[in-house]
């Protein structure tokens, strides 16, 4: 990621470190430090790199979500089952927030979220182990998302739910979909698979997790 610069609201600059763990400690720390956020400008790449290493399309894949989130809402189709099927995922979970609990741990949003299901989930209960977004995902205690895929929380509106902004009480639509392919290859998994985050799951891809748990 070098060169890159680190700088904070209050003056704080870095410009070097000596490993690439300590520089997302470092950048997390001096966020929390400033009592906000930092300005990052880092990885600086190659054209010729930059094209081997890019996950192609997604500004073009966010600006066809909202779009189609939009029409849908104009034209009373159901947001959340339009977001679903742009992203080529599942509606996995309609529920109630009955527990969300988060804390900052070294710049890092740590926490776990646990919805009670209604309307057809009822009898359901989902819940989410979150480390900024949401990693590892189960129903009934079975695994329905594991990482690298996405797992995502939306109001009846389609307007997505961050993690900053759920509160105990909000009824929320779960969305998942499939991670990029790069994502799932063994090298990605080595980097953004269940056990990198301490879960000993062998990694199953979400269209496998969800066909277990009969969701279409």
């Amino acid at each position: 990621m070098y060169p890159s610069v680190i700088v904070s609201e209050s003056g704080n600059v870095v410009k070097e470190y000596a490993d690439i763990d300590d520089y997302e400690s470092i950048a997390r720390y001096m966020s929390v430090l400033s009592g906000k956020f930092v300005a990052v400008v880092d990885t600086p790449l190659l054209k010729n790199a930059a094209e081997r290493v890019f996950v192609r399309g997604t500004v073009t894949l966010a600006y066809k979500l909202g779009d189609a989130v939009l029409r849908a809402r104009e034209g009373g189709v159901n947001p959340v089952e339009k977001a679903a099927e742009v992203l080529n995922g599942w509606a996995v979970f309609r529920g109630i927030v009955e527990k969300y609990v988060w804390r900052n741990e070294g710049g890092f949003l740590k926490g776990e979220a646990v919805l009670k299901g209604i309307g057809d989930f009822a009898g359901l209960t989902l819940k989410s182990w979150i480390m900024n977004e949401h990693i590892v995902v189960w129903i009934n205690g079975e695994p329905v998302v594991m990482p690298p895929d996405l797992f995502i929380l939306l109001g009846d509106d389609g307007k997505p739910v961050t993690n900053t902004e759920l509160r105990e009480g909000m009824v929320v639509n779960g969305v998942a979909a499939k991670a990029p392919a790069v994502w799932r290859t063994p090298e990605g998994l080595k980097f953004f698979g269940p056990k990198h985050f301490g879960f000993e799951y062998e990694y199953v891809p979400i269209e496998e997790l969800v066909r277990r748990l009969s969701i279409k």
